[in-house]
């Protein structure tokens, strides 16, 4: 769990506490929700300097399998540097927190409660929340739910390495949620992620909402990993499916991958996108 502060900075970081979610959750459309247990929820809040003077564009980042690590650190930056709030969360923190089950459905389920609560922050622009995620947080993010009322609706959603294989014929099943833009962003040399799966996944996407797909050359599964000595080459659960997955950090490309989702979002949550 992460739980870091910088006041000194021109962003102030804070935990978000589960008593707020639990707060959120009783006054929204899914009161029926089980309660938030005691305790932090796993996730941080980082706030731009804008946010002082008016409500501004958030973007949820969803961790991979393993848990919230320091691959978020780089978009943070980028996206704070863009204007945008920035919520990370670990949707299996969220799911075990709120007693949703730990798979596809129940992860998308607590997905979508991480939305919630950060729609209901008073710093978010209503109606302009992304969600960004990695590996398996991707696939929550793709197939999380919004509010039928359309108080949190999701703006848009960028999806990083989530598990290709097989997540075209997923998505079939999925595709009334589904109603805002989304980025793919996925390399050439990943088991997990093979250019043809990702194509036919953004096929299936493009035929709903606008679909931006970036293959970039040379990256493996989690290429913005950070490299932790003799860790660098980490053994990561393989999203979607089974088994698991070497991941490859690239320090190039994380710092392009960054700078690229934020241009996005900033881009796509703007006001002027928002217009018909």
């Amino acid at each position: 769990m992460r739980n870091l502060v910088a006041a000194a900075m021109p962003t102030a970081r804070r935990s978000l506490l589960a008593a707020a979610l639990a707060t959120v959750m009783a006054g929204s459309a899914a009161a029926e929700a089980p309660p938030v247990a005691g305790g932090l929820i796993a996730g941080a809040v980082t706030s731009p300097a804008t946010a002082a003077r008016h409500r501004v564009p958030a973007v949820l980042i969803l961790a991979d399998a393993p848990g919230a690590d320091a691959r978020a650190d780089g978009y943070v930056h980028e996206l704070t540097a863009a204007g945008l709030l920035v919520m990370e969360a670990d949707a299996h923190a969220i799911a075990e927190a709120t007693g949703l089950p730990a798979t596809e459905a129940g992860l998308a389920a607590a997905a979508s409660l991480a939305v919630r609560a950060l729609a209901h922050d008073p710093r978010a622009a209503p109606g302009r929340i992304g969600v960004l995620g990695f590996g398996e947080g991707g696939r929550a993010a793709l197939l999380a739910v919004p509010d039928p009322t359309g108080a949190d609706a999701i703006a848009a959603r960028a999806v990083l390495y989530p598990g290709c294989i097989g997540l075209a014929d997923t998505l079939r099943a999925h595709h009334p949620t589904i109603a805002t833009p989304v980025l793919l962003l996925h390399g050439d040399r990943d088991a997990a992620n093979p250019p043809a799966a990702c194509a036919e996944t953004a096929a299936v996407l493009a035929a709903w909402v606008p679909t931006e797909r970036r293959q970039l050359a040379g990256a493996a599964y989690a290429w913005d990993r950070p490299a932790y000595g003799a860790d660098r080459f980490a053994l990561l659960p393989v999203p979607g499916g089974d088994g698991r997955i070497p991941g490859v950090p690239h320090q190039r490309l994380a710092a392009e991958s960054a700078a690229r989702v934020a241009r996005w979002m900033a881009r796509t949550l703007a006001p002027e996108a928002a217009r018909p």
